[in-house]
């Protein structure tokens, strides 16, 4: 199976991005999307230094209706890699659309 298109969350840092970092190659597309823009956006030059095209989206993944909008713009994708955390403790909301998230406890 070919991953020429793919989305991935939690670009700008981490895991996120050393999968695309890695996946960067000419033929491929890379949808990025991360909350640090500056971030974001050195990631997204050294994936296409590696010869990919890229798309940036700089957005929190709690926004429900910014990342609504972003994975329809993308059109067709291969494939996703979730990659952006929300970790121990409360999450507060960046935007006013969003609702508080608490994270369950652990099992």
């Amino acid at each position: 199976m070919k991953h020429d298109t793919v989305l991935i969350t939690g670009a700008s840092s981490g895991l996120g991005r050393s999968l695309a970092l890695t996946l960067a190659r000419p033929g491929r597309t890379l949808h990025l999307g991360g909350r640090n823009q500056d971030r974001l956006h050195a990631v997204a030059q050294h994936c296409i230094s590696r010869g990919a095209a890229v798309d940036v989206a700089a957005h929190d993944v709690a926004d429900r209706t910014a990342m609504a909008r972003w994975v329809k713009s993308t059109g067709t994708l291969d494939m996703v890699l979730a990659c952006a955390g929300i970790t121990a403790g409360p999450r507060v909301p960046t935007t006013p659309h969003c609702t508080h998230f608490e994270p369950a406890p652990p099992v």
